[in-house]
């Protein structure tokens, strides 16, 4: 597991705990994959909120830089509405 990888988890566990919500992550690690180009994932790390398999609302991280907590807090509140 790259650094980035279990910086984001341990900031996406700890917002998930707060606000008790319940996610899947997906790990794009083969370049191949194509996830990359279906959803135009340009910076590692990339978070997606589907519903009924369709992406509803995202936030795609800083190229440098990545995502940090207050990053995803705002996240998780701009979505909360869908989670009900």
């Amino acid at each position: 597991m790259v650094p980035v990888q279990s910086a984001i988890q341990r900031v996406i566990r700890k917002v998930g705990v707060l606000a008790a919500v319940r996610f899947a992550a997906v790990y794009l690690d083969d370049e191949e994959n194509p996830l990359w180009e279906e959803y135009a994932v340009e910076v590692v790390p990339t978070l997606g909120l589907f519903r009924d398999g369709k992406l509803v609302e995202r936030l795609d991280g800083i190229l440098g830089y990545g995502i940090d907590q207050r990053m995803v807090e705002e996240f998780v509140r701009r979505v909360e509405p869908a989670l009900v």
